[in-house]
This record gives C-alpha cells, sequence and structure tokens, in this order.
C-alpha cells in the first residue's frame, strides 16, 4: 500500500492524494484519504479502514504525521479493542524486532511503539522522528 501526499510549500502543510494505492484486492478497504490537522510543525493525514483485521482485531483508521521539513514522522493504526485487551494480546504474540541493528545505512528506527486509548479502541503509535 502506498500513500502519497505532496507538501505545499507556501504554508509547510502535506496534502494528501485523492486516493489510496493498493493492490486490487485491497483497494476497496481504504476510505477516502485526508488531512486531518496542520499543526504548523507538521501535519497529520488519515484514512479510515473498512473490513481488515491484524492480531484478530478489526483495524479502523491509518495515521501519518509528517513533519514540515523537520524529521517528525510518525503513523497510527486503531484497532476494534479495548487498549487494555490490545496489550495483553501484543505482550503474548507480538516480537518487537530492532531493524537497523548492526546497519550502518539504516535511517529509520529504532522507533518508540507505544498502545493509547482512542475513544474507547486501542491505538498503536510507533514514532520513527529523528
Amino acid at each position: 500500500m502506498a500513500v502519497e501526499s505532496s507538501v505545499d510549500l507556501d504554508d509547510y502543510s502535506w496534502r494528501p492524494s485523492k486516493a489510496i494505492k493498493a493492490p486490487v484486492k485491497f483497494a476497496k478497504a481504504y476510505g477516502k484519504p485526508r488531512l486531518v490537522a496542520n499543526k504548523g510543525d507538521h501535519s497529520i493525514l488519515s484514512v479510515d479502514v473498512n473490513n481488515a483485521t491484524d492480531y484478530g482485531f478489526s483495524v479502523l483508521e491509518l495515521t501519518q504525521w509528517l513533519g514540515h521539513m523537520n524529521g517528525i514522522n510518525a503513523f497510527s493504526f486503531v484497532l476494534g479493542a479495548a487498549p487494555d485487551v490490545m496489550r495483553r494480546k501484543l505482550r503474548s504474540e507480538l516480537t518487537i524486532v530492532d531493524s537497523c541493528e548492526g546497519d550502518d545505512l539504516c535511517h529509520m528506527g529504532p522507533f518508540e511503539m507505544s498502545i493509547v486509548e482512542s475513544k474507547g479502541k486501542a491505538e498503536v503509535l510507533c514514532d520513527s522522528s529523528n
């Protein structure tokens, strides 16, 4: 899946593309990308997700924070589960691997991952800002 966006240099705001580029079998799962906010130093882009699951939980939304030429970069996904249920599931099944370990050419990572509550659902945040 590719979420394309462009930056407007007049106001340093990222603009989402009109559609998500995804393999045909996944294309119907994504809603229309939208600009949620321009916070001055970064923009927040988001897209709703339908009929998708991860670790047995429904995936409801994908969000990305894009810095205005300053290194801010993060993404998140909202799952249809309470945060405490999600934490128990991830602790029992998920292994976090540092993809940059021993790699001098790695430009992303390691990143922080946390699970927070978003409107009663679990939101998994991954911050790879540099």
